[in-house]
Formats: structure tokens, sequence, C-alpha cells
């Protein structure tokens, strides 16, 4: 293990390799990556937790077919 691959800790000070822990992710976002102090817990810093571009867009494009299929019908039942 290198130097370049140690971090210092921002609560206790220690240069030290983070503890991941993965949390969240599901099937409109990523999974979010907690970097962990191995000395204090601390969570020095987290990634990832953002939005995925093609389900959401995929999502929000059947919302809108559906909302407008209700509009329709509802439309032709009034019309009745």
């Amino acid at each position: 293990m290198g130097a370049e691959e140690l971090i210092q800790c921002q609560n206790c000070g220690r240069s030290v390799v983070p503890r991941l822990l993965l949390s969240g992710g599901d099937f409109l976002t990523y999974m979010t990556t907690q970097h962990l102090c191995p000395y204090c817990g601390v969570v020095m810093y987290e990634t990832g937790g953002t939005h995925k571009r093609v389900p959401v867009v995929i999502t929000a494009v059947v919302l809108c077919l559906a909302l407008i299929a209700l509009l329709i019908l509802v439309l032709k039942y009034l019309n009745r």
C-alpha cells in the first residue's frame, strides 16, 4: 500500500485507507458509498447516489402517457 492511497481523516487527523459502506440505490438512483475512517468511524466523504438518467426519463414518459390517456378517457366520459 503506497502513501498515495492514504487520506487524512478530518476528525482524528490520522492518514488512513477508508472503509466503504454501501447503502441505498434502487431503480431510479445509484448506490451511495460512504467512506469511513477505520479508527474513529466518522464519514469522511460520500460518493454516488445520483439519479440514473435513462430510468428517470422512461418513468417520466410513461407517466405523461398515462396522464394523457386518463385525460382522454375523462373527456370522452364527460361528452356523453
